[in-house]
């Protein structure tokens, strides 16, 4: 377990050495903490810092050890950063601690780093990215962030801050119905499952409401990966994404259908097909 707090007025070293463990270089090749990030290059993103708009996430178990931060700051000018694309996006950085890594604990920075641009009045976010840094792609990738040009062998990512925060609500619809509490609970699924909702599963068989709160459903270990959402309607929204079952240790596709009805959302259709496991996962 572990919160999410602000930076510490305290906490600059922490910071450097955040920034300088998200520098995506050869471990044989990297220079050291004061070289690099003392480059002219790298001085921008951290000298000063505390300015109005510089902001900073930290992550914090509940025996007290940092995790990894997440921040953003407003370059503009000559000061413009390698994921600038205009004077009116900030550009973020990210960095987890290796033994918190593939925990969550990077996309739960994440979502609370947007949140707070947000709230700050920031319409968008902008980051650079080593594209062969796959895992911190998919990442950026699920949480709404386009690539919109390329840096040097860096790619430039942006997200809209209100489309990322659609993505997001999907993401928590979709893993809601998910979890083995939600589906051993007729009652609470039958929350998110429309009236008219029907399922055609990996199976080959098809479902509508009734059957699964009178049957239930699989309450096997899920987890979701490669999450996408796109919007059809004002009141419609499709999703797709892979489910990894850790209990069978199989891989589905997925996809849904949500519509907005009688004032909330509720999970309208859904579909599941195996995975070819011939391709790379």
């Amino acid at each position: 377990m572990y919160t999410i707090r602000k930076l510490h007025s305290s906490e600059h070293d922490y910071l450097k050495e955040m920034l300088y463990e998200s520098m995506f270089i050869e471990e044989s090749k990297k220079p050291s903490l004061e070289e690099l990030l003392n480059s002219r290059d790298l001085l921008k993103y951290h000298v000063d810092w505390g300015k109005p708009g510089d902001r900073a996430l930290v992550a914090v178990s509940v025996e007290g050890e940092r995790l990894g931060a997440v921040w953003y700051r407003l370059l503009q000018g000559e000061k413009a950063g390698y994921g600038y694309v205009d004077d009116l996006t900030p550009e973020l950085g990210i960095a987890l601690t290796k033994e918190a890594r593939g925990k969550g604990v990077g996309r739960a920075l994440m979502v609370q780093i947007m949140k707070q641009a947000r709230d700050d009045q920031f319409k968008a976010l902008s980051l650079s990215v080593d594209p062969e840094n796959e895992a911190a792609v998919e990442l950026y990738m699920s949480l709404g962030f386009a690539q919109v040009g390329m840096e040097g062998t860096s790619l430039t990512m942006v997200v809209q801050l209100e489309e990322g925060e659609r993505i997001q609500q999907f993401r928590e619809l979709e893993e809601s119905h998910l979890q083995p509490d939600v589906r051993k609970s007729p009652e609470k699924l039958n929350l998110i499952l429309a009236d008219a909702f029907l399922e055609f599963g990996s199976s080959g068989k098809a479902f509508g409401k009734k059957k699964c709160l009178e049957e239930g459903v699989s309450q096997d270990i899920m987890v979701m990966h490669h999450f996408k959402c796109n919007l059809v309607t004002d009141d419609v929204v499709l999703t797709t994404y892979h489910i990894h079952n850790r209990t069978k240790d199989q891989w589905t596709l997925r996809s849904s259908v949500w519509k907005q009805i009688e004032g909330r959302w509720q999970l309208y259709f859904h579909q599941g097909t195996f995975r070819d496991e011939t391709k790379n996962k």
